[in-house]
């Protein structure tokens, strides 16, 4: 029955997908420490470490689908790579940014006002996933961004990706702040945005005055 429900699903979901990509914009505020979402769900014990070019063997290792060249092109856009090891092993990657950062699935870039960190990628290798490490990701990430004096966290997710808007809602306490996206009929792309979401020249950004509770 549930993989008749999904067969359906899919079905429905391509042609819609293929025509109008629509992504969530979700935002954390970083003022305080104080109430922040506890993380729930069993725990593997995970070492965070920030990587750098020397660890690309182990990078594709655990995400084999991003090629050294865009491992590469990353680090030189100014993001920062941060790895959680299992038992010596690289069970989760994460890149984050404080500089315009392209995103090609958008086919526009991200532009972080002042006082912004946006989640460029968070990937738990398939083997590992369903121990809370995501989870984890994302309250090392949050601590570490609010400690360097960011005051948002920023993240966009595919509106139809339940996982990950369960990760990012119920367990880290981001809110939805809009969402971006666009219309592609043939050669013809017209991108829109809702909420507090602004398109900016040939970037997105979200409103300063984006108000959300602490996280």
């Amino acid at each position: 029955m549930y993989e008749t429900l999904g067969l359906w699903r899919t079905l429905w979901l391509a042609p819609r997908w293929k025509i109008r990509k629509r992504f969530l914009v979700l935002v954390t505020a970083l003022r305080s420490a104080a109430g922040a979402p506890a993380m729930h769900g069993s725990q593997a014990a995970v070492e965070w470490t920030v990587l750098t070019e020397a660890d690309i063997d182990a990078i594709r290792t655990a995400h084999p689908r991003v090629s050294d060249a865009e491992l590469r092109c990353r680090w030189h856009e100014g993001q920062e790579c941060v790895g959680g090891w299992v038992d010596g092993t690289l069970a989760h990657v994460r890149w984050d940014s404080d500089r315009r950062t392209y995103l090609p699935y958008l086919r526009r870039a991200f532009e972080p006002l002042t006082g912004d960190t946006f989640v460029v990628e968070a990937f738990t290798r398939p083997d590992f996933r369903g121990r809370g490490i995501h989870a984890q990701s994302t309250a090392f990430a949050l601590d570490r961004a609010r400690a360097r004096g960011f005051t948002r966290s920023i993240t966009m997710v595919a509106w139809w990706n339940a996982p990950a808007l369960h990760v990012l809602r119920d367990k880290a306490g981001r809110e939805v702040a809009g969402s971006v996206g666009y219309w592609q009929l043939g050669p013809v792309i017209r991108h829109f945005a809702t909420g507090s979401v602004r398109l900016a020249a040939d970037a997105v950004q979200l409103d300063q005055a984006r108000a959300t509770r602490p996280g």
